[in-house]
């Protein structure tokens, strides 16, 4: 372990100076590395050709060396960035730039300077372990902005520029400033300048397209009466026209669309009472179950983000509370994104917590969403409590990749009203039969 965590640790170290060589070294520059090595191990005293190439080149890379140091940009920026974004997915960032230098800024290049969360030696080595969500490079990969021009710049000049980033990791990614770059006459060396200006992104796991849901608790409003537990009170307002699902009161039937369709279409409304629903991710497991984990996390997202309503669950949030392992989080989709955007694998077996959580909500809530790594006694035993209140309980179950059932259903009284299978390598096909009643 000692000498895995030391490799880990070289790593890092490595990472750090590629990460200065870039910013440092034009493309050029980097040919001007390459030849430097190559005609130092052919070089020889009695070889004048390869010996003197080594000096030419070396003697270049001296000399565009020496002039970074007098390079001293006085730049003021304001960026314009999204809040949320995705991982791996690039987005762009604008920049404005004012140069308040007394002199004109000629042949400069900006990036943001991006700072993202520590990587330390020990997860660099759970990620090169077997079963790692999306393999050891994608893991590990840091987040980058590849340099852009920037116009010509008098003095108290102004010009915007757009920058693309990529992010490969959850959490939030902190813009702590920006870069200036100038390269040397030969085009070889860059000078760095830096300017401060801070900005922080909120980077949220892959997400999939949901279906229109149809959970326990929907069609409560149907009934007269006054609101009852697991809904909020609100007035019926006609919101679209949608086709028919069984359940729905005969008098909302839009004769006319069913005329014209061939099918039978309903009046939907802002019900009277709309079914307030949880959500719950199990984040208990160990290493070589990450890549479930990765999953869990993308499929909880799924059903938090704002944006996937349009096919979720409603136009509106319904999902009211979100339970992260022992912790509960209330409120609307922006507070579950951020906590699920930096949420992490938990080692210890502490399960409990998450059941104790979920049983002091009673039935306050329509139904329950669980997306759960195993389907253990302990697990069995929470759907089989969570039933025995009257709470509605729909199950999301990774598997590894081509298993498609669980080695154990157990009990009759311990399944759920709707179990969803999703193997690790067909999640999206398994979440796209949500919207059917089958159950897998």
């Amino acid at each position: 372990m000692s000498l895995l965590l030391a490799l880990g640790r070289l790593y890092l170290a490595w990472r750090r100076v590629g990460v200065w060589m870039a910013w440092r070294f034009t493309t050029i520059g980097s040919c001007v590395l390459i030849g430097l090595v190559v005609s130092l191990g052919t070089a020889d005293r009695e070889q004048t050709t390869a010996f003197g190439m080594f000096l030419v080149l070396c003697t270049a890379l001296v000399l565009a060396a020496c002039f970074a140091p007098f390079f001293r940009p006085n730049m003021v920026i304001t960026r314009q960035a999204p809040r949320l974004v995705t991982a791996g997915v690039p987005f762009n960032v604008r920049v404005r730039l004012v140069n308040h230098g007394s002199r004109a800024a000629i042949g400069l290049e900006y990036a943001d300077e991006l700072q993202e969360p520590g990587l330390d030696a020990q997860e660099i080595i759970d990620s090169l372990r077997i079963g790692r969500h999306g393999g050891p490079g994608r893991t590990l990969r840091g987040a980058r902005c590849r340099p852009v021009p920037v116009p010509d710049l008098d003095s108290m000049g102004t010009a915007e520029v757009t920058t693309t980033v990529t992010a490969w990791r959850r959490g939030k990614l902190q813009l702590i400033g920006g870069i200036i770059l100038r390269s040397d006459p030969l085009g070889i060396f860059r000078a760095v300048g830096h300017c401060p200006g801070m900005s922080e992104v909120l980077v949220l796991p892959p997400r999939h397209i949901l279906p229109i849901l149809d959970l326990p608790g929907r069609n409560a409003s149907a009934d007269p009466g006054p609101p009852r537990s697991g809904g909020t009170a609100g007035e019926a307002e006609f919101s679209a026209l949608r086709d028919y699902r069984r359940g729905d009161p005969r008098k909302r039937v839009h004769w006319r669309s069913t005329a014209r369709t061939g099918r039978l279409v309903v009046k939907e409304y802002e019900d009277e009472r709309r079914p307030r629903h949880g959500l719950a991710l199990d984040i208990f497991c160990q290493v070589q179950h990450d890549r479930l984990f990765a999953e869990a996390v993308a499929v909880a997202a799924s059903f938090a983000c704002p944006g996937n309503f349009g096919a979720g669950i409603s136009d509106s949030s319904l999902l009211e509370v979100l339970v992260v392992g022992g912790s509960l989080i209330p409120g609307g989709g922006p507070a579950m994104l951020e906590v699920l955007a930096g949420v992490q694998p938990e080692r210890r077996a502490r399960f409990a917590d998450l059941a104790d959580c979920l049983l002091r909500q009673g039935t306050s809530l329509a139904s329950w969403i669980l997306v759960l790594l195993e389907w253990d006694p302990a697990r069995r035993q929470l759907v089989g409590q969570l039933r025995a209140l009257g709470t509605p309980v729909t199950v999301l179950l990774l598997l590894p990749p081509g298993q498609t059932a669980p080695p154990e259903r157990g009990k009759s009284s311990e399944q759920p009203d709707r179990m969803v299978i999703l193997p690790a390598d067909r999640v999206a096909e398994g979440l796209s039969g949500l919207g059917t009643r089958s159950c897998l």
